[in-house]
């Protein structure tokens, strides 16, 4: 694949090398936890190890200093290759280290030398590979911005308490980032966000993650029961109902590099059927026509996937300070981009199947556990496929925020 994405700093480099040389190995494996549904604990032991999830993590705290999302992308990007059940993991503990990171290098105002340091200490247990953060946000029956999971105010802090979905790498994760209803007293509530400990009083990983595809990926529930948390580690964020301004670097991010697994998914299909038609010797014009319709797809894929990485490092650039229509109108073109990725994605496998005659049916063929894994994408959030194309023509046409709609909520 000559026209792959590609990144272009030294730091950038070498998380790519690291991501490249992981896929080799998870490839190798990939089948078996897929075929197993299970997790492979294993191959988040050697990441720690090597440094990919401390990639985010400044050099001078042990990291590799990787600060441009475009890399992180790329890392991802190659990572899925191997397999996507662990890429889409490491996509959103590489994402929070990265806002982690961010927030080190230019602390909010209203927190001071004690936050700096708490961060400081993240970062480093990070680097050392002591830390992975599971970012536990969705829910049964609701919204993404209506999370039933309540933060309670208590004498020095807070009680949590509700029971999250959808967990991936909660297996592994020492560290639980969670949407919840921030309890502010006289009946109001706002949106907020919890950080939880594993080893918190009350806090189980439930070992229930049973789906179609992504078997690996280790996205149980997980519930919190009474969990008392100092107050630093809860912040309101916003309105409940609402995708705050706030939050917003943070998401577009976290979108962006999620969908550069659903690309590396379509490009392992790519692969994998081009290399099987080269050793039959002999294709119809039917079967090339499909290959080059799943080429055309990956090229538009890489460039709508680039663009808006490019977008994001020149918007959240050190010192920028973008207003909030601005990343209202980020937000739209990161979701245009991730709906683009993924629904090529999808059909690009699906022509893959279709041109491997047959073969790629066959739960021995690669391809099959592919086809299952591609179809998570547009189940991520936010926003779902049902849910994306309203909030961009909303956007488009100037309209006021909409609320989280119940379309994005998860039956039980």
């Amino acid at each position: 694949m000559g026209f792959e994405l590609e990144c272009g700093s030294p730091a950038g480099v070498r998380c790519v090398e690291l991501a490249e040389k992981h896929a080799a190995e998870l490839a190798a494996t990939a089948d078996h936890y897929d075929r197993e549904s299970s997790f492979p604990y294993p191959h988040w032991s050697q990441m720690q190890r090597s440094g990919l999830l401390a990639a985010p993590v400044p050099a001078e705290l042990g990291g590799l200093g990787v600060t441009a999302v475009h890399d992180i992308v790329v890392a991802v990007n190659r990572l899925a290759r191997g397999d996507a059940a662990v890429a889409i993991g490491a996509a959103m503990h590489l994402t929070s280290f990265w806002y982690f990171a961010r927030l080190f290098a230019a602390p909010p105002s209203f927190d001071g030398p004690a936050f700096t340091a708490r961060l400081r200490l993240l970062l480093r247990r990070c680097a050392r590979g002591h830390v992975v953060s599971c970012v536990a946000i969705s829910e049964h029956n609701t919204v993404l911005g209506r999370p039933n999971t309540v933060a309670e105010p208590v004498s020095g802090g807070y009680r949590v308490s509700g029971r999250k979905a959808f967990c991936t790498n909660s297996p592994v994760a020492t560290l639980f980032l969670s949407l919840v209803r921030v309890d502010g007293g006289e009946g109001r509530q706002r949106l907020g966000f919890a950080v939880v400990p594993r080893e918190t009083a009350g806090l189980t990983v439930v070992d229930n993650w049973d789906a179609l595809g992504m078997r690996g990926s280790g996205s149980g529930e997980v519930v919190f029961d009474g969990c008392l948390l100092p107050a630093e580690m809860v912040v309101a964020a916003g309105e409940v109902g609402e995708l705050p301004a706030g939050v917003l670097p943070l998401v577009t991010v976290a979108v962006t590099v999620l969908s550069a697994a659903f690309l590396g998914i379509a490009e392992q299909a790519q692969s994998l059927v081009t290399a099987a038609l080269a050793r039959r010797h002999a294709t119809g014009s039917a079967v090339r026509t499909l290959v080059g319709d799943n080429e055309i797809d990956l090229a538009a894929s890489r460039a709508v996937v680039g663009r808006v990485a490019t977008l994001l490092d020149a918007a959240l650039r050190p010192g920028a300070a973008p207003t909030d229509d601005e990343l209202t109108g980020l937000m739209s073109e990161v979701q245009c981009a991730s709906m683009a990725v993924k629904r090529a994605a999808v059909a690009v496998v699906d022509r893959a199947l279709t041109a491997s005659g047959g073969s790629g049916y066959l739960s021995a063929n690669p391809l099959s556990r592919l086809y299952r894994d591609v179809r998570a994408g547009p189940f991520m959030q936010p926003f779902s496929a049902l849910q994306a194309a309203e909030y961009i023509g909303r956007v488009r046409l100037g309209l006021p925020d909409a609320e989280m709609t119940p379309s994005a909520s998860i039956p039980r």
